[in-house]
């Protein structure tokens, strides 16, 4: 039976090293290596769909594994870079992703964009381009009320929606830690959060990531009551059929050469990955 890897990423830019950074050119590869291989890229839909067992995933032939491969990609945060840097290359392969965004922080980054006018709206876009900030660097533009710099607005999402490609989902309204909320609290977090991005995208938003993978019992209730039909965390693992869908996993990627090319023969693999998770574990 066919597993699928989920494949978490933070931004995309030109900081090498950064924490949670990966560089153009290594993302750029690993979109070139699943378009060459004849992996298949999935949208969160097909894989809750998978998961469920109302969906057989036909992934076409992949020449270097031994069963037909598919793949999710995921974006937490909505950060400006994702749109500076990683949507040009996942239209130039024509490869499907979804972004988990902080509504809130997209809400205060186009009230910046509607406030000036003409060449001032692509400033932050060409900064970002010029000198794209460190992950500290981002959290502290957000802390300090200058969201527009580290964060895309809602123009943009729209933007990257159109091309067919990108989909848009919660990460919350806050990026509030989920596990420290009471359960009103977090329904407060989930509800507002969906309603914005159904209001501003004109799409359902039937899907939630939590902020830095802190949930609970009462944060998946809450999730439950406001209308999510599956949520996604930070645990480490493949997606396979018939498992919680209100519990499902990823895998953060690292900005190592080839790394994604040698883990998607793994990940793809369910003799192989399970092999390997029990090695990790050990280790």
């Amino acid at each position: 039976m066919p597993i699928i890897p989920i494949f978490m990423y933070h931004h995309v830019n030109t900081n090498a090293g950064d924490r949670i950074t990966i560089t153009p050119e290594a993302f750029e590869r690993s979109l070139k290596f699943i378009k060459e291989a004849g992996y298949k890229t999935l949208s969160l839909d097909e894989v809750v769909a998978f998961m469920r067992g109302e969906q057989e995933i036909d992934a076409g032939a992949c020449p270097i594994a031994p069963e037909p491969g598919a793949i999710a990609i995921t974006f937490d945060d909505a950060y400006l870079d994702n749109y500076v840097f990683a949507w040009p290359l996942l239209q130039r392969y024509g490869v499907k992703a979804t972004i988990f965004a902080v509504t809130s922080w997209l809400a205060v980054s186009q009230s910046a964009a509607d406030a000036v006018s003409g060449v001032e709206k692509r400033s932050a876009v060409d900064e970002c381009r010029r000198a794209p900030l460190r992950h500290r660097q981002a959290i502290k533009c957000i802390e300090a009320g200058e969201t527009h710099r580290a964060v895309m607005n809602w123009d943009m999402a729209r933007e990257m929606q159109d091309s067919g490609l990108v989909r848009f989902y919660s990460h919350t309204a806050t990026h509030a830690l989920c596990d420290e909320l009471s359960e009103a609290e977090v329904a407060k977090e989930l509800v507002s959060s969906k309603a914005a991005i159904e209001a501003e995208l004109g799409n359902e938003c039937p899907y939630l990531c939590w902020p830095k993978g802190a949930f609970s019992g009462n944060a998946i209730s809450a999730a439950k009551k406001a209308g999510y039909k599956a949520v996604f965390t930070t645990r480490h693992g493949v997606a396979r059929q018939g498992a919680d869908v209100f519990a499902i996993n990823r895998i953060a990627v690292r900005d190592r050469r080839c790394w994604l090319e040698s883990r998607l023969k793994v990940y793809t693999n369910p003799l192989l990955s399970t092999l390997y998770s029990v090695f990790r574990k050990r280790g």
